[in-house]
């Protein structure tokens, strides 16, 4: 398994983004997760589209991207259809708006 939690998608993320750090804590919370005896089969993630989306390319787990605004109703859905998994999600401001 991978420890750090990369992949080899290049970040495309300007420099000084605020995503980096939660890209960074996300990480980590996964790895305290695992240490618990989650394993990353049982985590699915979705993000909506814009720049914090692409933290879906830059953590290897499943999941998929959702429609603009509806990121929340997306890990809803995977909840109902696998109560077993444990689903995050994530927003910016368009997704959360909306």
């Amino acid at each position: 398994m991978d420890d750090d939690l990369t992949t080899p998608v290049e970040n495309t993320w300007c420099p000084g983004c605020g995503n980096f750090g939660i890209l960074n804590a996300f990480r980590k919370a996964i790895q305290k997760l695992e240490k618990q005896g989650i394993d990353r089969k049982d985590l699915m993630i979705s993000a909506g589209i814009g720049c914090h989306g692409k933290i879906f390319d830059y953590v290897p787990l499943s999941g998929l991207y959702s429609l603009h605004g509806r990121s929340m109703a997306t890990v809803q859905g995977i909840k109902l259809g696998n109560p077993n998994l444990k689903v995050l999600t994530f927003a910016g401001d368009g997704d959360a708006f909306g």
